[in-house]
């Protein structure tokens, strides 16, 4: 009798837990405006064992970014873990530009620990289209990933790119990856406390048909929201991509011969190594300016 009433307690305990939980995931999204976070309307089912959230029209209006509709899975036993996917088209506005990026479900886990620390996360897409004014880029293969490091304070980052083609690429970009160690205030967190410090690439590199990008440096985060540091490219095959840009418009006939004396005097055989300062987040190559970064 005393096992049955045990099992009887537990039982309501579990559900006024689950139903308490609940409550607080589908009304929460009324604060979340303060913490630059929206969300139109939250649903959670799947009792017992999971919450099963689908959330309308979420946005991070500081990064400009918002999608049609976000559905989770979190198990009502450990609800630190999360996966999901991101559905419908998403939009993308950034310096008064809109890009539109449309596809399939783009799915997403997130892990963190019971003091909301961001551990982990992922997010994934393939056959994704990214269109703006005058431009449409088309991304075979996409895939982000968010995974701890040395330091509670620190998470590397990893962005890779498949096969990429676009009217304002030379040719098909077979692959892209930045590989990032992302240095915060302190330990990232699901509240979104944490500020990002310094940003250090890493092995990160853009890759074409006898041609790569090889990038590496490093980036503090000022208190305006722009980047300060030194960002070295090293392109080798400079000269199959200087073809390649001058045959698709990209470089003016008339200026051809001017780039290309420029990079044969600052080039190592088939290796061009151009040092880039960043202020304020403008990139420049001496006194060249190259263009504007913006803010993060």
């Amino acid at each position: 009798m005393r096992f049955v009433l045990g099992l009887i307690i537990i039982g309501a305990m579990f559900c006024a837990y689950w139903g308490g939980a609940s409550y607080v995931l589908r009304h929460e999204h009324g604060r979340l405006a303060a913490k630059d976070v929206q969300v139109s309307d939250v649903a959670v089912t799947g009792f017992p064992l999971r919450f099963d959230l689908t959330a309308a029209r979420p946005a991070l209006p500081a990064l400009g970014w918002s999608a049609a509709w976000l559905r989770a899975t979190l198990p009502s036993y450990w609800p630190f873990r999360a996966e999901g996917v991101l559905s419908g088209t998403q939009t993308l506005m950034q310096r008064g530009t809109e890009w539109q990026v449309s596809g399939g479900d783009m799915p997403f886990s997130l892990n963190s620990d019971p003091a909301l620390r961001l551990n982990a996360a992922q997010l994934r897409g393939d056959a994704l289209r990214l269109t703006g004014p005058g431009a449409t880029l088309a991304v075979d293969q996409f895939e982000m990933t968010l995974s701890p490091a040395d330091i509670p304070s620190r998470r590397n980052l990893t962005l890779s790119l498949q096969d990429v083609t676009s009217s304002a690429l030379p040719q098909p970009l077979r692959r892209a990856t930045l590989d990032a160690m992302l240095e915060f205030d302190h330990a990232p967190d699901l509240r979104g406390t944490a500020q990002l410090a310094t940003i250090t690439l890493q092995d990160s590199f853009l890759e074409w048909d006898g041609a790569r990008i090889g990038l590496d440096g490093t980036a503090t985060l000022r208190d305006d929201r722009r980047l300060d540091g030194q960002i070295t490219l090293t392109v080798t095959g400079w000269r199959t991509m200087l073809a390649q840009m001058q045959a698709t418009g990209l470089i003016p006939p008339d200026q051809a011969p001017m780039v290309q004396m420029m990079a044969a005097s600052m080039s190592n055989g088939d290796d061009l190594i151009l040092p880039l300062a960043m202020d304020a987040s403008v990139l420049s190559l001496g006194p060249l300016v190259l263009f504007d970064l913006g803010r993060f």
